[in-house]
């Protein structure tokens, strides 16, 4: 395990992310992804871990990461930030990186699905596959916890559904949805069931 960076959240993960494996985060806009990311991005850049952060929404922020870690100075030069600018550039990307995971102790993309959209679904349902399959290499052969984000729609009935359908979450081991309805909430999916509701602050996020 790694931590997440909140003792309250690794209790709620029995003890973090699991090494070895793809942890799927889904949920719609301000339900907290990025913020966890970037809190176990930082926690393990602290422990002297190599941090590849792919940023596919320009979501990470150098002022969010100031507020989140008073040794942001210290500890930056651990995290690697990746800007993404489509579809093809992240699958290229994906395809580059294996000498650098050698030395990673943790990979984060965020957000997997951001330009599922724009793409012809013959071309980018393949490449997804090819994606979430090679991270799920990357995670068991290297034995690194992976953060994989996504963003979530709506259905006809109105169920909450993750953008590329059941591509992503089948690959992975554990999955957690996040909601916001007053208070927010994360719902561990799989591999047990339970929940945990919290806020964000400044300085992180605080169980409720």
């Amino acid at each position: 395990m790694i931590s997440s960076g909140d003792f309250d959240f690794d209790k709620f993960l029995e003890g973090g992310y699991k090494k070895g494996v793809i942890t799927g985060i889904y949920g719609p806009a301000s339900t907290g992804k990025t913020t966890l990311a970037t809190l176990c991005a930082l926690e393990c850049a602290r422990n002297h871990g190599k941090v590849l952060y792919f940023d596919t929404e320009n979501g990470f922020s150098i002022e969010r990461a100031k507020q989140l870690a008073k040794d942001y100075d210290k500890i930056m030069d651990n995290i690697f930030i990746f800007k993404v600018k489509n579809f093809y550039h992240q699958h290229n990307k994906l395809n580059q990186i294996l000498e650098m995971i050698k030395v990673a102790k943790l990979f984060i993309i965020d957000t997997i699905g951001f330009y599922y959209r724009n793409e012809k679904k013959e071309f980018v349902n393949k490449r997804l596959i090819e994606q979430i399959n090679k991270l799920k290499f990357i995670a068991k052969d290297y034995n690194i916890p992976i953060l994989v984000l996504n963003q979530v729609y709506s259905d006809l009935k109105g169920n909450i559904k993750m953008v590329g359908g059941e591509i992503v979450p089948n690959r992975c081991e554990c999955l957690i949805e996040l909601s916001k309805n007053g208070k927010r909430k994360a719902k561990l999916i799989k591999p047990s069931s339970k929940e945990f509701t919290f806020e964000i602050l400044e300085n992180g996020i605080s169980k409720i």
